[in-house]
């Protein structure tokens, strides 16, 4: 049986929404290289077996990737709704699902596992949760956990999912005072375009805490969680 090995950890359904063609290429604008291509949606964002894990899953190592899809293909309806010209109405299920899931978003990426859990000087500090050290152990573990959630309250409830975890989720989804979604269309010609930093945080003064996120769905669209 064939396992899936590109893992998006920014979901296919939503880069489709910024494809030019019925072949679901994109522009792609590499930084390094300062090359403009154009790239197929399961060539971009993702990295080849990013969640998969032979430790917890001996027998499926990418039952983690396979657990994301399905959460992903749930709020794929949820995030549709808000492309809709019709009024966006969620049900609260269908809301805190998407509050979660949006939240989860940057935590899940190569690049939060990278600067947060992939230096040795870290390995001390959650010494507590991952005794043997391996923080990429520690960081698909409660991806495991995380991923099977739909609330932020099923999270803090969730014993499985150390409390490190818990406190990131919750600062991303609630912040200090609490988030709340809104939905906002561009104005004027410039279009919305997606990056590697998925949200894009924007940063206040009061001790330096994010106040907006911002999510990119489509060119005309885009999810923001304000505080």
């Amino acid at each position: 049986m064939n396992e899936p090995k590109r893992h998006h950890y920014i979901p296919q359904f939503i880069l489709r929404n910024f494809a030019y063609d019925d072949c679901n290429k994109i522009h792609y604008f590499d930084l390094k290289t300062k090359t403009l291509m154009n790239l197929k949606t399961t060539d971009v964002f993702m990295q080849s077996n990013l969640y998969r894990d032979e430790i917890n899953h001996v027998n499926s190592p990418t039952q983690l990737e396979k657990d994301f899809a399905l959460f992903e293909q749930e709020v794929s309806k949820t995030i549709k709704k808000c492309l809709n010209n019709n009024p966006v109405l969620l049900s609260c299920k269908e809301y805190d699902s998407l509050l979660l899931f949006l939240s989860l978003m940057g935590f899940r990426s190569a690049n939060t596992f990278n600067k947060t859990f992939n230096k040795k000087d870290d390995s001390s500090f959650y010494s507590f949760w991952q005794a043997d050290g391996n923080l990429s152990d520690f960081w698909k573990r409660n991806l495991e956990f995380l991923v099977k959630c739909r609330s932020i309250e099923e999270v803090i409830s969730n014993p499985n999912i150390d409390k490190p975890i818990k406190l990131f989720l919750l600062r991303d989804s609630n912040g200090i005072t609490g988030k709340y979604i809104t939905i906002m269309e561009k104005r004027g010609p410039i279009d919305f375009v997606i990056s590697d930093s998925y949200p894009v945080v924007i940063t206040g003064d009061f001790l330096n805490l994010p106040l907006y996120d911002y999510y990119p769905i489509s060119p005309n669209r885009i999810i923001v969680l304000m505080v």
